[in-house]
């Protein structure tokens, strides 16, 4: 309504992006042609699923081929899959507070249960002590989800603190989801780790990432 009566609003509810998108973006729309749009297979075309499995390699310098790859309608879905593929319904997965919100209806909709662990401004925003973050495990937990930088945050967390998860994962045998996201969102001179540099082969591990956000 606001809009419509010329005045100028500034939306705080959601990050639209205002950077220019590729003009390969574009000229790849354009080349484009087949007279049908097709389904495509569950798990992603093989081209794309080479090409980003390719492009992931390039840039934290691991191996991903595509039989890793799994491609989803963006890391919503990515999520919420990922909560129906490791839990039932009434399991807990935990997450690490201030939290992207987003989270909250990918948990409703799987129907399980987040288990915030707070960390706190005064200290940066990093993880609590393990001692904090094994109180919270319960016998329903099956997952640890990490958004790593973190989402509203901005929390860049370090190799020892993703060691640390990754081993109370292993310990007790959990999923840990890696939401990297905003792996290069980060403008400090931060160099964020990937969970694939420290465990490129664990099957307990699911790394969620969006191609939008290049």
């Amino acid at each position: 309504e606001a809009k419509s009566k010329g005045r100028q609003v500034i939306h705080f509810n959601i990050g639209q992006p205002d950077l220019q998108s590729p003009k390969e973006f574009f000229e790849g729309i354009n080349a484009y042609n087949s007279s049908v749009v097709a389904y495509d297979p569950s798990e992603g075309t093989s081209g794309l699923r080479k090409e980003w499995g390719e492009f992931i390699s390039k840039t934290i310098n691991v191996t991903i081929s595509p039989e890793q790859m799994l491609i989803t309608m963006g890391a919503s879905e990515a999520l919420v899959l990922t909560f129906m593929t490791c839990c039932d319904p009434g399991d807990d997965v935990m997450i690490f507070s201030p939290t992207y919100a987003n989270y909250m209806g990918f948990a409703a909709i799987s129907g399980i249960r987040l288990v915030p662990v707070l960390t706190k401004l005064k200290e940066g925003f990093k993880l609590p002590p393990v001692g904090e973050i094994i109180a919270k495990l319960t016998n329903r937990t099956r997952a640890i989800l990490l958004c790593n930088p973190n989402n509203p945050t901005g929390y860049v967390y370090s190799k020892e603190e993703i060691e640390v998860i990754l081993e109370i994962c292993r310990e007790r045998n959990i999923f840990l989801v890696v939401d990297e996201t905003y792996r290069e969102l980060v403008f400090d001179n931060t160099k964020p780790i990937s969970i694939l540099n420290i465990a490129p082969n664990d099957n307990r591990v699911i790394v969620v990432d969006s191609l939008s956000k290049r």
